[in-house]
C-alpha cells in the first residue's frame, strides 16, 4: 500500500501534523503500513504486544508495547498522542 505524499499533511507542510495509530504495527504488514505513512508525513503510534511481531520492525514511530483490548492503555495513549 503506497500512500501519496502529495497531501496536506506532508512532511514539512504548515499545517498540523495528523497522527495515527497502528495496531499491530511491528509485525510484517503493520511494519510495512508504518513505514508507507511515516515517508508520507503522518506521526505514528505503533501499539503491539509483540506476540508476533517485534519492535526491531517499527519505523521512526512511537512505540508502545501492550495489547488493544486494555481500555487504560489505549485511554492513555489517546490523551498524550
Amino acid at each position: 500500500m503506497a500512500l501519496s505524499s502529495t497531501n496536506s499533511f506532508a512532511a514539512g507542510s504548515e499545517q498540523q501534523q495528523k497522527t495515527v495509530l497502528v495496531v499491530g504495527g511491528a509485525g510484517y504488514i503493520g511494519s510495512h503500513v508504518n513505514k508507507d505513512l511515516i515517508d508520507a508525513g503522518y506521526k505514528s503510534i505503533v501499539l503491539d504486544n509483540l506476540y508476533r511481531g517485534t519492535e526491531d520492525a517499527v519505523y521512526k514511530a512511537v512505540f508502545v508495547k501492550g495489547d488493544y483490548a486494555d481500555a487504560a492503555l489505549l485511554d492513555t495513549i489517546f490523551t498524550t498522542h
